[in-house]
């Protein structure tokens, strides 16, 4: 069962939770693009390429999750990104799930880029 976070905030999602779904697109659309170029077998692509669309399935549902949460905070988290404040925002059960998912997707993507 997962770990149930129900808030977070706005400081936190700017600062931490978008950066980190950023460094995901970036391994799923860059390095992953480079690996399945670089291939030595099929194999290797084909389990590249696998990868790459589990990872593109999972930001897609992260970011329409994150999406709803930044719309429905849009004046929090405004003001959290100039300096005017940083309240803690109510997460629904898709945000909870979408959060939890974004730092674990982080944590495959860095365990790839390290060979890990």
């Amino acid at each position: 069962m997962l770990a149930s976070i129900d808030h977070v905030t706005a400081k936190c999602l700017l600062d931490d939770v978008l950066p980190k779904l950023k460094a995901v697109e970036d391994l799923a659309y860059n390095t992953l693009s480079q690996l399945i170029a670089q291939a030595t077998s099929d194999e290797v692509r084909q389990r590249h390429e696998l990868l790459q669309q589990e990872f593109e399935l999972e930001i897609t549902m992260i970011r329409m999750n994150l999406d709803h949460l930044t719309t429905r905070y849009a004046k929090e988290l405004h003001d959290a990104a100039t300096g005017s404040g940083n309240v803690s925002l109510t997460l629904d059960r898709h945000e909870q799930l979408a959060i939890h998912s974004a730092n674990t997707l982080y944590d495959r993507a860095r365990a790839i880029q390290t060979g890990g």
